[in-house]
């Protein structure tokens, strides 16, 4: 049984979602919970039966749980929420903490091997800059020292319960505010991260998504968002109405900066000075002498 396969099914079908988000793991009852409240695994993210598991061979290549995708588990949430606040299907989801301030600082620990540090920095301001377009949220990067947002590359297991699996599958995972690891967003070290072709995956459309965790959002039900588990490559990138309204329900809108209305500009300056001098007529001015 291969290792991505075992990690596939430990993450988004058996562990709580509490542990999956900055919590230690622990074993016996910490797994009940996660069986009684999701019978069946497969219902998200398709995974296969307990008999398909020894057959890996066997899968359909199409297979949905082999997709490149987010290692954020998308468990059907309490509620899903419309810009009004009722119950709707196939809107934005929560997780229910948000950042408590509106200027966020964010570190870049470690870069990856494949893109120029430079390069790298302007895909994140990129990614960051989609979110603060829509929101009163401004993100300056800071180069030592703590940050509010912890960005770092690294391989398989690195200290949080969720290790990643090699090139392909779970591409990159983020915390959310108000779990004990906020602010944390990690890649893996091991995919080939390129920028604007197919010919790796996309480190701006994943950052986009992770940054999308990171600020409170959990995964969207609609395929053509940002925040959708599975990995999608589109440009220009922007966010769909369904973003937009997840990330503005916790933060607000972008304030609307007011333009005075346009006036009118002053008249030009006359031709000749005026002056309320009358000239002097001479045929009637008295001369007291005269000289030749």
């Amino acid at each position: 049984m291969r290792t991505s396969l075992l990690m596939c099914c430990c993450v988004f079908a058996l562990l709580s979602f509490r542990s999956m988000v900055g919590f230690p793991v622990r074993t016996g009852s910490r797994f009940k919970p996660a069986f009684e409240k999701f019978p069946d695994p497969r219902r998200r993210g398709k995974l296969p039966h307990t008999q398909d598991l020894m057959n890996e061979a066997s899968l359909p290549s199409n297979t949905s749980w082999k997709r490149p995708r987010c290692g954020v588990p998308d468990f059907p949430a309490q509620k899903d929420f419309s810009y009004q606040g009722r119950n709707r299907q196939r809107r934005f989801v929560l997780h229910g903490g948000r950042f408590d301030k509106r200027d966020l600082t964010y570190r870049i620990v470690r870069f990856p091997w494949q893109m120029g540090e430079e390069k790298v920095r302007w895909v994140f301001r990129e990614a960051v800059k989609i979110w603060s377009d829509v929101t009163p949220l401004t993100f300056t990067e800071v180069r030592s020292g703590k940050a509010d947002i912890r960005i770092d590359f690294t391989s398989y297991y690195h200290g949080d319960n969720l290790p990643f699996d090699g090139p392909g599958g779970i591409l990159a995972h983020a915390f959310f505010p108000k779990t004990h690891r906020q602010g944390d967003i990690h890649f893996d070290y091991d995919e080939s991260w390129t920028l604007g072709n197919h010919m790796g995956t996309d480190l701006l459309q994943v950052a986009a998504h992770e940054f999308g965790h990171v600020l409170g959002l959990q995964h969207s039900r609609k395929p053509k968002t940002i925040m959708y588990e599975y990995y999608s490559f589109f440009y220009p990138l922007k966010l769909s109405e369904d973003d937009k309204q997840g990330i503005q329900y916790l933060y607000g809108a972008q304030p609307q900066v007011q333009v005075p209305p346009p006036t009118s500009p002053p008249p030009p300056p006359p031709l000749y000075p005026e002056t309320n001098d009358i000239p002097p007529d001479v045929c009637e001015t008295g001369f007291d002498a005269a000289s030749m």
